[in-house]
């Protein structure tokens, strides 16, 4: 602001930017203040209006399709544009490039008045033919599926779950079962014989009609076999179609143009404002601030309702030739059913202002490494949204694949971890997210985030026998080492390791994944001995344990015999004097016992000696040995004595044995001990012993003739027949072997 010379006043200017956005009026406020070496007259503020409609939005023809008959109802979904022409039933249109809609398919009907499309099927409002359902999924060949026929007049329809709810002419409000779609079943109706149904729409347990000479009912459809009027506004006109959004219901009166009710209290509804169009109101779709009417023969019309009491017209477009009776509005475009003119697409991004939802979320990373720490961050969320420039909240919701939400935490846009993550107990987590734009819109998505797999530590280490017995051969396998760890599939090696509990690790060795003896070991000196291992894993991870094996007590009984040989023979020196002993044995004479002495020399309580058997292999030679009770049990430091006895049937016998007797037994030094036995028999006549009946035997038959067992001079040597007496029949028995000889 700049005051020429000597003057006391100025003009404050303001230019406000044009924009092609129509928005409401907006008040400027302007105060002024004194300042350095000036003062102001007044403080006083004053304020000013911005007329924002100085470049007023315009509606724009973009293209059209000539139905065969006239268009009363228009449905948008996807790519496609679904028509109810009266005179040809359904119409579908491809719409994907708005400038050039295309025929694609049709459905002949008896007099379709509008259409509501959920999945793969449209439902028809077909007047006197009641509900028509048509199969969509193949739009160049539309099928029938069911109808339901009412004979009355069916002129909207609006699809929520199961139940179609029909407009149906006098009859008002019917419900419909649409559950089986081949064989929709009436569930319940609301009749009203004073009016006309002409529009439905359904928001929560209501059912809102826009009846044609009552106004608007309100139903209450709670129970939807029972609906039971809950409200009633009547409006000034005829009301042909009806769009609740929030606590308000937007009337398309044909008289009275634009009725917008306040139904925050649904047995109560009241008049907050009225639009008075210049046609004929038949349809009307709320977007954001706009409300587009379809008012006839005056065109659309689009209404700023952002002052609910004082809705005013912002655009509108008009064809004299064409008659607007239905509109969707979808993006950048109203899709408009214009009755003999087919259907108009009109842009209207002019208008498109309002806030739109969300319409994806997407997490720029969507795994994390197991076992990651808290506040790890996994990845950034960012959102798809019509709107440029908006901004975003994000939080976990509960939901459909909520089921991991615990487990992660959101930080601004950042996705990050809650909690302990472990491939190996769950490797594919779900979570459900909520982006919120700065208008409170939002969507939501089921997100999966998967967990890599990270090599982790060893967890365990264990030994499958940790027992030996004592005194076992260097290499004896102990037992097989096996690891616990959290991961499949991986490979270890074992060694021996210092460190605690390490004491006795230079006595035993690690062969692959077996602990084994690296030297014997004795029970008596220690019978426990600890050693400390380690396992590591193929990615060099490892886990140390101290082990501890024991060794067992084996019984050491030990064998000694007296004598590892025995010769048989007779003992001359006992029976003559000056003679010498002999190695051989006569058959008839007694004097063949030999000795053994078995001693066990185990020193402790349980080193006993059992001797199972003692195998003779000697001919003629036996034992008092009598096993039949079972083994001969000696406790250490006993003695049992064997005898052995040698008895020749005849001469000429001969042995010489290394294993001529085997004594088997449990003894730890020789289970099996062998004994020589050497042994030869000469004739009964042979007194001398020399292997030969000469003259020779006379000397000590006749030294000894005549004598008996009892008496100085008797020699059993001697008595060669063994009666036990020397005389006449030993004498005959010599004569009879003399000249015998073993040579």
């Amino acid at each position: 602001m700049t005051f020429a010379a000597n003057a006391t006043t100025a003009t404050v200017t303001i230019d406000p930017t044009a924009d092609n956005i129509a928005d409401p009026d907006e008040t400027v406020t302007l105060t002024l203040a004194s300042g350095t070496g000036y003062t102001v007259g007044t403080t006083t503020t004053v304020t000013g209006t911005i007329n924002d409609d100085i470049n007023p939005p315009t509606p724009t023809f973009i293209s059209k399709y000539d139905t065969p008959g006239w268009a009363f109802g228009v449905e948008v979904v996807g790519n496609y544009a679904y028509l109810a022409d009266y005179d040809s039933g359904l119409q579908i249109i491809d719409i994907s490039n708005p400038s050039n809609p295309i025929f694609k398919g049709n459905y002949d009907t008896d007099g379709a008045w509008d259409v509501e499309v959920v999945g793969n099927y449209a439902y028809i409002a077909d007047g006197s033919s009641g509900l028509q359902i048509i199969n969509i999924s193949n739009p160049t060949n539309p099928t029938f599926i069911g109808n339901y026929d009412n004979f009355s007049a069916v002129v909207d329809v609006q699809v929520v779950g199961n139940y179609a709810y029909l407009a149906n002419g006098n009859s008002l409000l019917q419900i419909i079962d649409i559950s089986n779609p081949t064989n929709p079943i009436l569930k319940g109706s609301y009749d009203d014989s004073s009016g006309f149904a002409d529009g439905v729409q359904v928001v929560g347990n209501y059912a809102y009609i826009a009846d044609y000479f009552s106004g608007l009912q309100i139903i209450d459809i709670s129970n939807p076999t029972n609906p039971i009027l809950k409200g009633n506004y009547y409006s000034s006109g005829n009301a042909r179609d009806v769009e609740v959004v929030g606590n308000y219901a937007y009337l398309a009166d044909y008289d009275s143009g634009l009725q917008i009710i306040d139904i925050s209290n649904p047995t109560n509804p009241i008049l907050k404002g009225n639009y008075y169009s210049s046609g004929e109101a038949t349809d009307v779709q709320v977007v954001g601030n706009y409300a587009y009417l379809a008012a006839g023969g005056g065109g659309l019309q689009i209404i700023d309702i952002s002052n609910p009491t004082n809705p005013t017209i912002k655009g509108n477009y008009q064809n004299n030739y064409d008659y607007a009776f239905d509109v969707k509005v979808v993006s950048n475009y109203a899709y408009v059913a214009a009755r003999e003119g087919g259907l108009q697409i009109i842009d209207v991004s002019d208008f498109n202002d309002v806030n739109e939802s969300p319409t994806n979320l997407n997490l720029s990373n969507n795994t994390v490494a197991e076992n990651s720490p808290l506040n790890t961050l996994i990845g950034n969320f960012n959102t798809t949204d019509p709107d440029t420039g908006n901004t975003f909240t994000y939080s976990l919701v509960t939901g459909i694949g909520d089921t991991d939400n615990s487990l992660f935490t959101i930080d601004g846009n950042q996705l990050k971890v809650n909690g302990l993550l472990d491939y190996e107990t769950q490797n594919n987590y779900s979570i459900r997210v909520k982006t919120t734009d700065q208008g409170g819109l939002s969507y939501e998505k089921q997100l999966t985030v998967s967990v890599s797999d990270v090599n982790e530590n060893p967890t365990n280490l264990n030994l499958s026998n940790n027992t030996v017995a004592e005194n076992s051969p260097l290499n004896t396998l102990i037992g097989n080492f096996n690891t616990t760890d959290p991961d499949t599939g991986n490979t270890f090696t074992y060694s021996l390791v210092t460190g605690i509990g390490s004491t006795d690790n230079s006595l035993f060795t690690i062969d692959g994944n077996q602990l084994k003896t690296n030297t014997p070991l004795n029970y008596e000196t220690k019978n426990n001995y600890s050693i400390r291992v380690k396992t590591t894993d193929q990615g060099g991870l490892s886990y140390e344990k101290q082990l501890t094996v024991n060794v067992t007590n084996i019984p050491e009984q030990r064998i000694s015999i007296d004598k590892n040989a025995i010769t048989f023979g007779t003992p001359l020196s006992q029976y003559r004097q000056g003679w010498s002993n002999s190695n051989l044995v006569r058959p008839k004479f007694a004097d063949t016992f030999r000795y053994i002495d078995i001693t066990n020399t185990g020193v402790n309580d349980e080193d006993i000696l059992a001797i199972s058997n003692i195998e003779v292999k000697a001919s003629n030679v036996t034992t008092n040995a009598d096993f039949s009770q079972g083994d001969i049990l000696l406790n250490p430091g006993q003695t049992w004595r064997v005898q052995l006895t040698y008895a020749p049937t005849a001469a000429r016998e001969s042995f010489n044995l290394n294993d001529g007797l085997v004594i088997h037994s449990n003894a730890i030094n020789n289970t099996a001990y062998n004994i020589a036995l050497t042994g030869k028999s000469t004739f009964n006549s042979d007194i001398t012993y020399n292997g030969k009946v000469d003259r020779g035997d006379l000397a000590p038959l006749q030294a000894a003739f005549n004598s008996s067992i009892g008496g100085s001079k008797y020699d059993p040597t001697a008595d060669i027949n063994g009666d036990g007496g020397i005389n006449l029949g030993d004498f005959l028995v010599l004569t009879s072997d003399y000249g015998l000889s073993l040579f």
